[in-house]
This record gives C-alpha cells, structure tokens and sequence, in this order.
C-alpha cells in the first residue's frame, strides 16, 4: 500500500507538473503574442518617426534645390541681359554705320552722275565740234 500510495502520489505530483506545465505553455504563448505584439506596435512607431524624419530631411533638400536652381536662373538671366545688352549696343552701331554707308553712297552716286552728265555733254560737244570739222573738210 505504500508503494500504491507512492504511485498515487507521483501520480498526483505528476498530474500536477502538467497542469502546471500547460499554465506555463499558455502563460509563454501569451506573453510571446504579447511580446510580438508590442514589438509591432513599436516598430510601427519607430517607422512613422523615421517617415517623419525622412520627409523633413527630403523637404530641407527641396528647398535647398529649389534655392540654388533660383540662384541658377537669377544668374543665368543677368548673364542673358548683360548679353542682349551688348548685342543691343553693337545693333545701333551697326544701323549707325548703315545710314553713313547709305549718306555716303548717295553723295558718291550723286557724284558720278554728276560726272557722267558732264562726259555726256563733253562727248556731245565733241560730237558736234567733229560733225563741223567734218562738214567743213567736205565743203
């Protein structure tokens, strides 16, 4: 009987050990799912506040870009007006050259038509003294 008892009580103790050993298991579980489920939440966490840090840090980028591209085009266009500037300057020097080429064309014209009229006149001239000389050989 004492061997029964022996038995009954390992048994017993036995019985015990896994019911405990179940508790354990389910305590474990849980505390797994709770442990996952926390870690979850805070990489959630740890991603929205990195999301947050890369949009400050992609928007700081931005508007450096879009700071130096106006500085860009700012000295781009002072290069383009001091240009057009320039070429504006030359153009009226240019237009100032075309009227003295044009005055001084018209006077050399003037001239040579001058001159020509003149030879004309001489050539004529010529031509009727030659007509006299020989009108008056022939007579």
């Amino acid at each position: 009987m004492t061997i029964l008892i022996a038995v009954v009580a390992v048994l017993a103790v036995l019985a015990l050990a896994a019911v405990l050993l179940g508790a354990q298991r389910r305590n474990t579980r849980a505390l797994v799912r709770e442990l996952r489920r926390a870690t979850a939440e805070q990489s959630q966490v740890a991603m929205g506040d990195a999301l947050e840090r890369l949009t400050a840090t992609n928007r700081n980028v931005m508007v450096a870009e879009r700071e130096l591209a106006q500085r860009d085009l700012a000295a781009t266009k002072s290069l383009i007006d001091q240009q057009l500037s320039t070429m504006t300057d030359r153009l009226a020097d240019v237009g100032q050259l075309v009227r003295e080429l044009e005055a001084d064309r018209r006077e050399k014209f003037g001239s040579i038509s001058e001159q020509l009229a003149q030879q004309h006149q001489s050539v004529t001239e010529l031509a009727q003294s030659a007509q006299s000389l020989r009108e008056a050989l022939a007579s």
